[in-house]
């Protein structure tokens, strides 16, 4: 049995608290809730940044936190941690970091930095330091609805495997239903490479629950975030999924 999170709080002030345990990580758009897919318009969040091929997001780590929100009309918290983080694959140790977030009615940024020592044994990045700095957006303007991401990662003394990925989703909600278009770019500088184009619809089921249809295209290189290179240049995949919340 494991668990993906549980940690402590204690509330210093209004404006100041302290966290510790195993802690979703607070820096990309949708870390925090990655797995409720309810949450978000598409049936998978973007694979650019978040698949664990692309190393570029990550969905809890065990550490301390010191957090300072505060604002009215615009919320606003500052968010600085360490601690690490063990995996299947790529593991951190040493890991620290700051997410700035701000947001409104309208819509939110988040900017967030991360350090860490990869524990990769048998790999030429075991033991080198590894930075991620990420800066997202989510809006919603009358019905329309827009979210980009934008992840660089980078190790030292390693450039060959800097990576960075990013996407751009343009919604318009009609009643309930939205549809929606998404570009992705995921780059590794060995050459792992890909593109794709999403087109799906997103509609209302009722207050917890959402069907979801896509189409996506995927220009891979090199294999791009796949095992290996596909037989085709293009690969198309459709899914479709219910999402609910209970």
């Amino acid at each position: 049995m494991g668990f993906d999170w549980g940690y402590g709080r204690y509330k210093v002030s209004e404006s100041l608290s302290l966290k510790a345990g195993r802690m979703k990580y607070t820096g990309n758009l949708v870390s925090e809730y990655v797995d409720v897919g309810y949450a978000y318009p598409w049936v998978r969040p973007p694979e650019a940044i978040y698949s664990e091929d692309a190393s570029l997001s990550f969905e809890s780590f065990n550490g301390t936190a010191i957090v300072f929100s505060g604002g009215d009309d615009i919320e606003y918290s500052a968010e600085t941690y360490i601690g690490a983080e063990i995996e299947d694959t790529e593991s951190h140790k040493k890991m620290g970091g700051i997410t700035l977030r701000a947001l409104n009615d309208y819509g939110e940024v988040k900017l967030a930095y991360n350090r860490s020592t990869v524990l990769n044994p048998g790999d030429i990045t075991d033991g080198k330091n590894k930075t991620y700095l990420t800066l997202g957006l989510k809006a919603n303007w009358n019905q329309w609805l827009l979210i980009t991401e934008y992840v660089d990662s980078e190790y030292s003394d390693v450039p060959a495997n800097d990576t960075y990925g990013a996407f751009a989703t343009v919604g318009y909600k009609i009643g309930q239903t939205t549809p929606h278009i998404t570009y992705q770019k995921y780059d590794r500088k060995t050459g792992q490479n890909q593109d794709s184009w999403t087109l799906g619809v997103r509609h209302y089921l009722g207050s917890a629950m959402a069907l979801k249809l896509e189409v996506q295209d995927i220009k891979p290189e090199a294999g791009g975030l796949f095992v290996s290179q596909p037989a085709e240049n293009n690969v198309n995949i459709i899914s479709a999924a219910i999402n609910l919340i209970f």
